[in-house]
């Protein structure tokens, strides 16, 4: 049986083995989760967390904020909204987050096909465009 939510948080930070597994919450998109108050204390929990378990949240929220539009689009599987953050970055493609994954990275990650359809036109549109011959 799975754990409640609630329960999920506190598992993985009793356990210092267990720490990498907050990361899960920015590949899902659910960092809203991490949200510190003042004295430390996070969403879930009653209790302020250790310094280390804050520090990693601290990449976390820095790895959320590094995130584009593309891809949170392509993480939640919101095809609309991807068109129309390719449309506003040309450059969407070469662009990276903070921990070095790009758009690909995300839109796996999100799974759904139609992004994946979309992403795989883009990157054909920019093949061809790269491909073409300035020089006449």
């Amino acid at each position: 049986m799975a754990q409640d939510r609630n329960e999920i948080l506190p598992w993985i930070v009793r356990d210092p083995k267990k720490h990498y597994l907050l990361r899960a919450f920015v590949l899902a998109g659910r960092s809203d989760v991490l949200d510190q108050r003042e004295d430390g204390i996070t969403n879930g929990l009653d209790y302020p967390l250790p310094l280390v378990v804050r520090d990693k949240i601290e990449v976390c929220r820095q790895w959320e904020e590094s995130i584009t539009p593309a891809m949170k689009a392509a993480r939640c599987g919101d095809l609309a909204a991807f068109k129309t953050s390719v449309s506003d970055s040309p450059d969407f493609m070469n662009e990276t987050d903070s921990m070095g994954n790009n758009v690909w990275f995300w839109t796996f990650t999100g799974g759904n096909e139609d992004i994946i359809d979309e992403l795989r036109l883009q990157g054909l549109v920019s093949k061809v465009l790269l491909s073409q011959d300035t020089s006449l």
